[in-house]
C-alpha cells in the first residue's frame, strides 16, 4: 500500500529502521509521543478508509496498479473514479505522517496495531522503547532482534538505563 523511506508497508508492517547516531531516553521518548500519538491517530483511521476503498476495489475485481493516478486518468465508471480518487488522496498524506515520524527518528513498526519505537540502548545493547496505541505512555522495551510481542515493562530495567 504505502512505500514508506524507512522500510515498505506490507499488510501493516513496517522494517524498523536501525538509527545508530540518535539514542532516546524513556523520557525522551515520553516528551516525543504527544506528535507520535496524533499522527498515529490520523494514520490509523485514513488506513481504515483505504482498506475499505481497497476492498470496494476487491468486489469489483479490480486491482489496483502501481499508479492510481494513471488508472483514475483512464477510468469511465462514476463509482471506481470516486475510489481511485480517494486512494490518490489518501496514500500521499499516510506517506508524510510516516515520514514526519521517521524524521523523529521514531519507527512505526505495524502501522495497524499502533505499534512504535524508540531506539535506545541497554548496557550498550541495542533496544527499543516500545508504545501501542492505547497506551498512556511508554512503557516497555525489548531488544532489537526481539518481536513486538517479547516486550518487557521497564519497570524491569535498572533506574539508571532510563536516564541514560
Amino acid at each position: 500500500m504505502i512505500a514508506a523511506s524507512h522500510g515498505a508497508h506490507k499488510g501493516g508492517n513496517v522494517q524498523p529502521c536501525v538509527d545508530t547516531v540518535r539514542q532516546f531516553s524513556q523520557l525522551e521518548a515520553n516528551a516525543s509521543l504527544p506528535k507520535i500519538r496524533e499522527r498515529a491517530g490520523i494514520i490509523m483511521q485514513l488506513n481504515i478508509l483505504l482498506k475499505g476503498y481497497l476492498d470496494r476495489l476487491k468486489q469489483e475485481d479490480i486491482e489496483l496498479g502501481i499508479d492510481p493516478i494513471k488508472q483514475l486518468n483512464s477510468a469511465t465508471d462514476q463509482n471506481l473514479i470516486l475510489v481511485l480518487s480517494e486512494i490518490c488522496v489518501i496514500q500521499p498524506v499516510i506517506q508524510r505522517l510516516i515520514d514526519e515520524i521517521v524524521a523523529q527518528h521514531v519507527t512505526p513498526e505495524d502501522l495497524d496495531r499502533g505499534i512504535f519505537t524508540w531506539p535506545a540502548a541497554f548496557k550498550e545493547k541495542p533496544i527499543v522503547w516500545c508504545w501501542q496505541w492505547g497506551e498512556a505512555s511508554v512503557q516497555y522495551w525489548r531488544y532489537t532482534q526481539d518481536s513486538f510481542d517479547l516486550r518487557q515493562e521497564i519497570v524491569k530495567l535498572p533506574k539508571m538505563a532510563l536516564l541514560d
